[in-house]
């Protein structure tokens, strides 16, 4: 029973790795794309309703997040074409999310992607983008997702740049500074 969040995060994992075999939009993609997402939101979930959140599920949840976000946008980005401005200030964006996980190895020599509040709504934010992305026009949309964005990673720099302890499932900036 203690494994089975861990057990449907490596299945996510595994779901991920057929996403670049499939068609963006079509039904194949749309069923792995959702399973994926599903498995995202139900994991974490479960992991703390059965009180076995570990390390090991941190950093598969992360690393299933990650390969996700770099495999369907790479899906995606064959068959979407993004304005430059948002593809500068995605590449922004990334750059001071390694400032950030580099400030975070050198003062608590782990990784430190944090569950935020935030980054969550930037993660649902760019999941639903292949649902919406025929009924929202793309800069109207991108702009959201930047700005959300943008202060996700500014609220995960204030905390691993002034927090005396890392809590990687802190909520927020001032959840976890001000206290």
């Amino acid at each position: 029973m203690k494994n089975i969040p861990n057990l449907m995060t490596s299945c996510r994992i595994l779901l991920t790795l057929f996403l670049p075999f499939t068609t963006p939009f079509d039904q194949n993609f749309l069923i792995i794309y959702t399973l994926c997402g599903v498995s995202d939101m139900v994991d974490g979930y479960l992991a703390r309703k059965l009180k076995c959140s570990s390390d090991l599920g941190t950093f598969l949840d992360t690393l299933a997040d990650t390969l996700f976000l770099f495999l369907a946008a790479g899906t995606l980005l064959v068959k979407i074409s993004l304005p430059l401005w948002l593809l500068r200030a995605a590449l922004v964006i990334l750059v001071f999310r390694l400032f950030t996980y580099t400030i975070g190895f050198i003062r608590f020599r782990q990784w430190t992607s944090l569950h935020t509040w935030l980054n969550k709504l930037t993660g649902l934010l760019l999941f639903l983008t292949p649902y919406l992305y025929n009924f929202i026009s793309l800069p109207i949309w991108g702009i959201i997702v930047v700005v959300v964005a943008v202060l996700s990673v500014l609220d995960e720099l204030l905390i691993v740049a002034l927090s005396k302890k890392l809590d990687k499932n802190c909520r927020s900036f001032f959840s976890c500074i001000i206290k």
